[in-house]
């Protein structure tokens, strides 16, 4: 697994995609690593990885506890669908936070003169 000097030396020293007039990912990612420390950027994307995960094994838990041959009891169900749905919450302000960036993005067009608006 690649460390952290090997992440910033990729980041650093990959040429820039020759698909980023057209796909605003390299652009908003540009503008977020140039306002956002990069650590900090880095851990956040793996904290949505790592939850997204999640929320599938937590899915497969309540579909497992519902399914038993046994009758589950309410609190078991509930807690493993207390569990999807915290987990469905916390993917949700992710992607919120990511909306915002992008909405900054936009505000901010002249910034990205490499996005093509068509």
């Amino acid at each position: 697994a690649p460390g952290m000097a090997d992440i910033y030396h990729d980041l650093e020293q990959s040429p820039r995609p020759s698909r980023s007039n057209v796909d605003p990912f390299y652009a908003v990612k540009e503008f977020v690593i140039s306002s956002v420390n990069l650590p900090g950027l880095i851990c956040a994307f793996r904290e949505l990885q790592n939850d997204v995960r999640l929320l599938t094994s937590d899915r497969e838990s309540l579909v497992e506890i519902a399914s038993r041959d046994d009758e589950p009891t309410d609190a078991e169900l509930n807690r493993a669908a207390r569990a999807v749905k915290s987990r469905c919450k916390r993917i949700e302000q992710q992607v919120k936070d990511l909306s915002r960036t992008i909405d900054q993005v936009e505000k901010q067009r002249s910034r990205f003169p490499n996005i093509d608006d068509k």
